[in-house]
C-alpha cells in the first residue's frame, strides 16, 4: 500500500457549504469492509477525482472520472435518477441524493485518510457503492461547517391529493467521514414536519422550531433552539426567544451562525458553551424588480472570513453578523453592457479568497472575498447555457481549480481561479448534469 505522511488537518475545510439545496427548494477510524491494495502510487492521484451525473442515462447513471488519468474509473447505475450531488466533509465519499424517493446513498472515491499519530497516511482504495444508506421524508437543505454536514429532512404534513402521503416528523441526520465509514449517523427528529434547515456547531446543533398553531399553514418555522449531543441523538439546551418569521436558508462561521427570516437575518453567536442572540433587520433597499420587500433565502460562508453572502431576490448581500450590517453587493460593477444579468448560483470557494457568481449569460464572475468583494474578472465559460436548470459546479480542494458542466459541449470546463483564466476543458463523451470533486486537500500534502 502507497503512504504518504500528512500533518493532522485542523479544520482544513473551513468552507461552508450553505445554500446548497435540492432542485425543489429554491443544493470511529474504522475502513469499510472492502479493502483493496491501491491501484498505484498514492501521488498519481493528488488531482482527485470528479462525481459526475451522466443526464443522457436519465441521471441514474454516475462516473467517477480521474482528473490525474483523464477517464472514467468507475460507473455506478442507480434505479432512480440523482437530484443532487455533495462531497462528504473530509471529501472521501459522495452523498448521493434521490429527493422523490427520500434517499441519501454513499460511493466511496477510495481517498483514505489514516490517522497515525500526529500526521496521516494516505492510501487508495476500491472505488465503490457502499450498503449504507440514509432514509427519510424529502431530504432538503445539506449545509457543512468545518467536518460535520447535518441533511435536513422535511417530513410531510400528510396529505391524500395528489396522492396519499403519510405525515412525517422533519429529521436531521448528521454526518462526518468517519461516520459515514461506520455506516452511522447521530440524528434528531423534530416535534412536526417543516422545510427548514440546521447547523451543527461541535457537540451543538441548532435546529428550527415551527409553531403548529399559526394558521393558514405556512411549514416554514419562526424559532431556532439549540441541542446538544448526547450519545447519537441530541437533548435540548435552549429555546431562543427572538422570533424569525419563515426561516429559509442558514450557515456558519467561525463564531456565528445565521438564519435568513422574512424580515432580517437571525444571528446566533457562540462563545464556548455560551450561545447569544440577536437580530439584524433588513436593509430598506431591499426589494424585488417589482417593489415589493424582498428577503435572503440562503447564503454562502467560509469559516474564516467574517462576512457570509446571501441572496435576495435578483441581488447579492453581504451579511456581517458581528458589526450587524447587511450591504448590497455590486457584482455587476463595470458591467454596463449587461446591467440586466441574473445571478444563478454563487458560492465562496475552499480558499476564502474568491466569491464565485455564475450568471444567466454563461459567465463566470470572480469577486475578491477578502477585499469588499471586488470584480476581479469575468469569464465566458458556458458558451450556450441550457434552456432549463442550472449548470453544475465543484470546486477542487487541491488547487483553485473551479468545474462546471457544458451539457451542450458534453464537457466539463475548467477554470483556475488564481489566474482567473479557462484552463482546459475535459470531454466526456456524455451530457453531464450534478458534480462534485473528490480527494485530498492541499493541507493534507503538507509536511
Amino acid at each position: 500500500m502507497s503512504h504518504q505522511h500528512t500533518t493532522p488537518r485542523l479544520g482544513y475545510l473551513a468552507l461552508t457549504v450553505s445554500a446548497l439545496f435540492l432542485a425543489a427548494c429554491g443544493g470511529s477510524d474504522s475502513r469499510p469492509a472492502t479493502n483493496t491494495k491501491p491501484p498505484a502510487a498514492a501521488e498519481q492521484h493528488d488531482a482527485g477525482r470528479l462525481a459526475v451525473v451522466n443526464a443522457e442515462a436519465d441521471s441514474k447513471q454516475l462516473h467517477i472520472w480521474s482528473l490525474d488519468q483523464n477517464r472514467s474509473l468507475h460507473q455506478v447505475t442507480l434505479a432512480d435518477p440523482v437530484t443532487a450531488l455533495y462531497p462528504s466533509p473530509d471529501r472521501r465519499y459522495t452523498m448521493v441524493v434521490q429527493r422523490p424517493q427520500g434517499m441519501i446513498r454513499f460511493i466511496d472515491s477510495g481517498y483514505e485518510l489514516e490517522p497515525h499519530g500526529d500526521h496521516f497516511h494516505q492510501s487508495l482504495q476500491k472505488i465503490q457503492l457502499l450498503n449504507f444508506t440514509l432514509q427519510g421524508t424529502t431530504p432538503a437543505h445539506v449545509n457543512q461547517f468545518e467536518q460535520q454536514v447535518s441533511i435536513f429532512f422535511d417530513g410531510h404534513r400528510g396529505a391524500t391529493e395528489p396522492v396519499t402521503t403519510p405525515y412525517a416528523p422533519a429529521q436531521i441526520q448528521v454526518l462526518t467521514d468517519q461516520l459515514i465509514a461506520k455506516s452511522a449517523s447521530w440524528s434528531h427528529t423534530l416535534p412536526t414536519n417543516m422545510h427548514a434547515s440546521a447547523e451543527t456547531r461541535g457537540d451543538y446543533l441548532l435546529a428550527p422550531r415551527r409553531d403548529t398553531s399559526i394558521e393558514p399553514y405556512n411549514p416554514l418555522p419562526t424559532h431556532i433552539d439549540l441541542y446538544r449531543r448526547d450519545g447519537t441523538g441530541f437533548t435540548l439546551s435552549k429555546n431562543f426567544i427572538t422570533e424569525c418569521p419563515a426561516i429559509h436558508g442558514s450557515a456558519s462561521i467561525e463564531d456565528y451562525s445565521v438564519f435568513a427570516c422574512s424580515d432580517g437575518v437571525l444571528v446566533i453567536g457562540q462563545d464556548g458553551d455560551q450561545f447569544f442572540e440577536r437580530k439584524i433587520m433588513n436593509p430598506v433597499g431591499m426589494l424585488k424588480a417589482d417593489g415589493k420587500p424582498a428577503r435572503i433565502g440562503s447564503f454562502t460562508a467560509h469559516h474564516a472570513l467574517d462576512t457570509m453572502v446571501g441572496k435576495a431576490d435578483e441581488s447579492l448581500y453581504a451579511v456581517n453578523p458581528a458589526d450587524n450590517n447587511i450591504q448590497k453587493i455590486d457584482w455587476l460593477a463595470g458591467d454596463s453592457a449587461n446591467p440586466t444579468a441574473k445571478a444563478l448560483s454563487y458560492k465562496i470557494d475552499p480558499s476564502g479568497h474568491y466569491l464565485v457568481i455564475l450568471d444567466n449569460l454563461g459567465r463566470i464572475h470572480v469577486l475578491d472575498a477578502e477585499d469588499d468583494f471586488k470584480v476581479l474578472a469575468r469569464i465566458n465559460a458556458i458558451s450556450s447555457m441550457p434552456e432549463s436548470g442550472t449548470p453544475a459546479w465543484a470546486f477542487s480542494q487541491h488547487n483553485h481549480d473551479l468545474f462546471i458542466s457544458d451539457a451542450a459541449q458534453k464537457t466539463i470546463q475548467v477554470i483556475d481561479l488564481k489566474t482567473q483564466e479557462l484552463k482546459s476543458s475535459i470531454a466526456l463523451g456524455f451530457a453531464p448534469a450534478q458534480v462534485t470533486w473528490l480527494g485530498w486537500t492541499q493541507e493534507e500534502h503538507q509536511h
